[in-house]
């Protein structure tokens, strides 16, 4: 889950590049080749989602009939691979992965049914989630299937969609392992595809599926499906249409829309604000926010990947000093403070062709232009609005106006902390981690 649009209010110095050397610094990580049917072929696949501490990120390679996952940690620089790419004949994807390593997403079972499931570590097994009476498993990927789709970041709120006795797909939460499943009053066609949600599960964001078999970009609220652009409308008629990637915690919503003629065209929405286009062509896809930049796809087909800053569409050699940034694809996901990025590249194999392999890249310092604080755990803070967020493990954050009355505190992981009806003005955060406190400068 993003945790902001364009802009920020931490008392940092703001990113205005000018030259390589005051570019944000770091490492791109490419991975080496592994032994698959007999040969040795490059890491197939893309990341999917990063976790919003930035310990873990996960993917899969879903090009086929069969499928597998992976899982990366970051600190220990370790890709895991979950099942073996040349032995499994069953299909397994990972959607994403919570602060403590925790897995969704959806596997064969035993009895050869697709079903929604979690998995506590790389070490440990599938295990289903609970579906209603009414669930219809699929027994093959070409078909529309059940699956777990995004996880809070204490994993205590999964959300997803369930393949139906009317052979759709709705909408439903797991809180604390129990299924709550969701009204979905306005899906049409298939169904509603789940791609992200807010922290608490509040917000669903994807695809709509259309009734003329387009894709509509839309969320989920109160249990009403929201078209952000319909495909079966007049004005927007298509075959094609687009998907809501991402939201932030402010509500803005990230995607992309492709009319009949193939024309593709990043967008932003929010409820306050309408929807936004990115006009600039350079960027077709819009998949995620860090913070000050949105994250996307420069080409329908092989990229590279941009990112938009300051309203201008950039490359991202343009934007970060990193050797091999470019060779990135797509950005998929990233954490609120820009220190991880993940997407995918392209790589040609012989016999096989283009095939989509994992990438990210690790930013050092001042990610995104903004002064993190990182402390021990990797600990960093980011204010958005009214909310404060906190990146890393910690025990317990506490906010305190400069007079020392303390104003706000917090020991819930990932939870943000709301500062609305606070003036603006400085505040102190002080973010314990075990033995360690660190203390942190905001305005507001």
């Amino acid at each position: 889950m993003k945790k902001s649009l364009l802009t920020l209010a931490l008392c940092a110095a703001t990113f205005a590049p000018a030259t390589a050397q005051d570019l944000p610094t770091g490492k791109y990580v490419s991975f080496a080749p592994i032994e698959m049917y007999g040969m040795e072929v490059p890491m197939m696949g893309a990341f999917h989602k990063v976790s919003p501490n930035g310990k873990w990120a996960i993917g899969s390679d879903d090009s086929g009939m069969i499928g597998w996952s992976f899982i990366y940690s970051v600190s220990d620089d370790r890709l895991t691979t979950l099942e073996d790419p040349s032995m499994t004949e069953k299909y397994y994807i990972v959607a994403d992965v919570a602060n403590d390593g925790t897995m969704v997403g959806a596997y064969t079972n035993d009895a050869g049914e697709l079903v929604p499931g979690i998995r506590k570590s790389a070490e440990s097994e599938w295990e289903p989630l609970p579906v209603p009476a009414e669930h219809m498993p699929a027994h093959s990927s070409a078909t529309a299937f059940s699956s777990a789709r995004c996880v809070s970041a204490d994993g205590s709120v999964i959300a997803g969609h369930l393949r139906m006795s009317d052979y759709m797909l709705h909408p439903v939460l797991w809180v604390n392992g129990e299924l709550k499943e969701f009204p979905n009053e306005g899906a049409t066609g298939q169904g509603f595809y789940v791609y992200d949600m807010t922290e608490d599960g509040s917000i669903i964001v994807g695809m709509n599926n259309a009734e003329n078999g387009g894709q509509n970009p839309a969320y989920l609220k109160d249990g009403i499906v929201v078209n952000i652009v319909d495909c079966d409308d007049e004005a927007t008629l298509t075959f094609n249409g687009g998907i809501i990637n991402s939201i932030d915690a402010e509500g803005n919503m990230y995607g992309y829309w492709q009319n009949d003629e193939g024309i593709m065209q990043a967008l932003i929405y929010n409820e306050s604000d309408g929807l936004q286009w990115i006009e600039d062509a350079g960027m077709q896809v819009a998949s995620c926010s860090d913070g000050t930049h949105v994250f996307g796809m420069a080409s329908a087909m092989y990229g590279p990947a941009c990112v938009l800053v300051n309203d201008e569409v950039k490359s991202l050699s343009d934007v970060y000093n990193i050797d091999g940034v470019d060779g990135m694809v797509t950005v998929t996901d990233c954490t609120a403070d820009g220190s991880v990025v993940v997407g995918g590249e392209m790589t040609a194999i012989d016999g096989l062709g283009i095939v989509n392999t994992p990438t990210l890249f690790l930013v050092d310092g001042n990610s995104a232009g903004i002064e993190s604080g990182a402390v021990k755990n990797d600990v960093s803070i980011q204010l958005t609005g009214a909310n404060l967020f906190v990146t890393g493990l910690y025990d317990r954050v506490e906010v305190f106006a400069t007079t020392g009355t303390k104003l706000a505190s917090s020991s819930i992981q990932g939870a943000p902390i709301s500062l609305a009806g606070t003036p603006a003005g400085t505040y102190i955060v002080k973010v314990t981690t075990g033995k360690d406190v660190k203390t942190f400068k905001i305005c507001k």
